[in-house]
């Protein structure tokens, strides 16, 4: 059976609303070495991306929502606590996960992480003085 392609942003693989935790699951080919993941975050928060089963080295990408490009990292197999954090605001995002393999087939997890952060309080300004 051949592997659904979610090669670009337009077909980017949807996990929808992270809240807590979610595994991204995928899968590199020799022919097909890319990978796009959709998520949504309904707060401000602290997101970390870890991986919990590689078998080649992999290079992540995040995007926001207009598709600009925020953050970069690479995961490499067989090191440990590898783990990337970046606080983001409330949006749509992408992860876009590349690599290359040898083997006709390597599949890969990677754990994004989300813990809501309270929303910035903002200083109350002090009322104008009157006058007599």
């Amino acid at each position: 059976m051949a592997k659904k392609s979610f090669a670009n942003f337009n077909k980017a693989r949807d996990v929808g609303i992270v809240n807590r935790r979610k595994n991204l699951k995928g899968s590199i080919t020799r022919s097909d070495r890319v990978d796009f993941f959709e998520l949504e975050l309904t707060g401000r928060a602290s997101f970390s991306l870890s991986p919990k089963r590689i078998r080649s080295n992999l290079k992540v990408r995040m995007f926001d929502g207009d598709r600009d490009r925020i953050g970069r990292t690479r995961f490499k197999q067989g090191k440990k606590r590898q783990s990337r954090d970046r606080d983001l605001a409330a949006g749509t995002y992408y992860v876009q996960v590349r690599g290359r393999t040898r083997r006709n087939r390597d599949r890969y997890k990677l754990r994004a992480r989300v813990s809501l952060l309270p929303d910035p309080i903002m200083p109350i300004a002090p009322p104008p003085p009157t006058s007599p």
